[in-house]
């Protein structure tokens, strides 16, 4: 298995490459190393998915079979014996953990949750919003019907219960998401 860490740009010596950099504004990468990027993709086995990846976190930022589609610019890049489920584009959601070369379920602090949580309160209200605003409207006009009426109610209860999420026991491990009613 080859393993290259923390990628960046640098300036060729040789003066073919030199000339494309200059001329065509290529850009070569090295690892911390001291491998080129272009050089190292034949150390990396075809047969194995190649993971990209930040060295402090192991967070997985790409992943592909073929090396040469992938850029690690300050990024590290792995190959893995990868066998699991899930396809390689959602392998983002994981993080790679060095010591093992292993695939694993990233775990979020409670500050990534809670922004997370916040995030998706917030989308969640502005859908709320988006059906609530023209039954608003027929209400102030007074040509609001029953059943609208009533939409309109639990429409803006599911909004109070959106704003109370973050006031549960569990927040932000474990939520009970109110569900968006239905006319």
């Amino acid at each position: 298995m080859t393993i290259l860490t923390k990628f960046k740009p640098y300036t060729p010596e040789e003066p073919e490459a030199l000339k494309l950099h200059q001329e065509l504004d290529i850009t070569y990468l090295v690892s911390a190393e001291g491998v080129d990027w272009y050089e190292s993709q034949k150390l990396f086995s075809p047969e194995l998915l190649k993971v990209v990846f930040f060295w402090d976190t192991g967070e997985i930022v790409s992943t592909g079979y073929d090396v040469s589609t992938l850029w690690p610019n300050g990024l590290c890049v792995a190959d893995v014996a990868y066998e699991g489920s899930l396809e390689p584009e959602d392998l983002t959601k994981k993080v790679f953990n060095v010591r093992t070369s292993a695939i694993e379920d990233r775990v979020y602090s409670q500050k990534e949750l809670a922004i997370s949580a916040k995030t998706k309160i917030s989308d969640l209200q502005k859908t709320a919003v988006d059906l609530i605003t023209p039954l608003q409207y027929a209400a102030t006009l007074e040509i609001i019907t029953e059943d609208e009426a009533a939409y309109l109610k639990n429409l803006q209860k599911y909004v109070v219960e959106l704003n109370r999420v973050t006031q549960q026991e569990g927040y932000p491990t474990n939520i009970e998401w109110p569900v968006l009613p239905t006319k």
